[in-house]
């Protein structure tokens, strides 16, 4: 995973310079302007999205200081004054600290190719007249009805952001919060963050078909595989079988279910699924209060250096967020293969952990215990499929981490 530079990839506005002309140019402008400079630097970051804009300006800040002091021989008033006033910049990590921020840099974007295939897009287009693809979430104060979503099985018509966004109620103070309406209290709802190509909540929704499945996935490239999957799946009318298994008992039980099938059942494959092409943790804010009886992470981008803690997927913030969506006794897993990750996600839960125990039922948040389940419980029950890229891990020498957390309220 490359490291972010200083001076990184970004679009260039009228007012910014260059960012190949930044350290030629740097000792002309001292010379003649230092102050000028000063300001250049810190306001370039602005310009950035928020992901980066606290490691260039730290960056940008060292380079400032070191171009002042290297001529400090023929400086002048104004040159001491830029340096003070550089010094004084105040700093916004603590305020970034624990958050979460969604829009990577653009390096990560090209690296990662947001954009699918066209058999892929056309597939999406098709899923979503469907009715297996939830719509774009972009009514803030409102959250997804749940058993209108699952209410009735996908037959050919798409799903309306008009019917299954509904605003969330208040209090007499004002406060917002869930219309306990839009919980499906007879169903288990599980949703799984990042699913990748689809291996794992394909595989859930095959063994488990009487529970009910969200997949979330930032990348186009892999919801067009999933629902590729998907609709070859539910013409045919068999399930996708291609995955590796971990027990090939699973294997067998699937086979004779569809052996016995009625095949003028009214019940199609992934009738108990439906796919989010976004954010996971953006997901997470339309979904309603205590809905959800568990939450996969598997494998995402550990984000491995330590200037890019910003864009893991686990904070402080989010772990109050899952807390809030789970219902008592729910529980969150984690699967993967960098151990940096690892001890992170595992700290991250003990501070809120220790927090909310510190808070003492003064705030809502503060109702909620984290406790890790060790062992981990078995993975056929949630992890029930090895993908291509885990396989590839082992291969290359890494191994698998399975955590557990469960969600207890008070």
């Amino acid at each position: 995973m490359p490291s972010i530079h200083p001076h990184g990839p970004r679009a260039h506005s009228e007012h910014e310079l260059p960012a190949d002309s930044l350290v030629e140019d740097t000792l002309t402008i001292v010379e003649s302007n230092p102050f000028f400079l000063v300001q250049r630097f810190i306001k370039m970051p602005t310009s950035i999205n928020d992901g980066i804009c606290e490691y260039e300006e730290k960056s940008a800040t060292a380079n400032v200081q070191l171009e002042i002091s290297s001529d400090a021989g023929n400086s002048s008033s104004e040159d001491c004054a830029a340096e003070t006033s550089m010094k004084n910049v105040p700093s916004e990590e603590n305020d970034k600290k624990n958050s979460y921020i969604s829009r990577k840099p653009r390096w990560w974007k090209r690296l990662a190719g947001r954009r699918g295939t066209a058999k892929q897009r056309k597939a999406i287009g098709r899923m979503t007249q469907q009715g297996y693809v939830l719509p774009k979430l972009c009514k803030y104060q409102h959250e997804l009805n749940l058993c209108k979503i699952f209410e009735e099985a996908p037959r050919g018509k798409a799903i309306c952001p008009n019917e299954v966004l509904v605003p969330k109620s208040k209090y007499e103070s004002g406060t917002l919060h869930s219309n306990a309406e839009n919980i499906a209290k007879s169903k288990r709802v599980s949703l799984e963050i990042g699913f990748g190509l689809g291996d794992n909540i394909l595989t859930n929704a095959t063994k488990f078909p009487d529970r009910y499945y969200i997949g979330a996935e930032i990348h186009q490239p892999g919801v067009g595989v999933a629902l590729m999957r998907m609709e070859k799946a539910i013409d045919t009318g068999t399930y996708w079988l291609e995955q590796d298994w971990l027990d090939e008992s699973n294997l067998v039980d699937i086979e004779e279910r569809q052996a016995t099938r009625d095949p003028d059942c009214p019940v199609k494959p992934y009738d108990n699924l439906r796919i989010f092409p976004g954010d996971g943790i953006k997901l997470l804010g339309f979904l309603p209060d205590n809905s959800l009886d568990s939450i996969y992470l598997t494998f995402p981008d550990p984000w491995p250096d330590d200037q890019q803690h910003q864009w893991r997927v686990i904070q402080e913030e989010t772990v109050h967020m899952i807390g809030r969506k789970l219902r008592p006794g729910g529980r969150f897993y984690l699967a993967t293969d960098a151990l940096s990750f690892d001890e992170w996600t595992q700290n991250i839960f003990a501070t809120v952990h220790d927090k909310n125990m510190k808070d003492n039922g003064s705030g809502s948040d503060s109702l909620t215990r984290w406790k890790e389940l060790i062992p981990c419980p078995d993975r056929s029950l949630w992890l029930s499929a090895m993908s291509k890229y885990e396989t590839k891990g082992i291969e290359e020498g890494r191994y698998t981490v399975c955590r557990c957390w469960e969600c207890n309220k008070q």
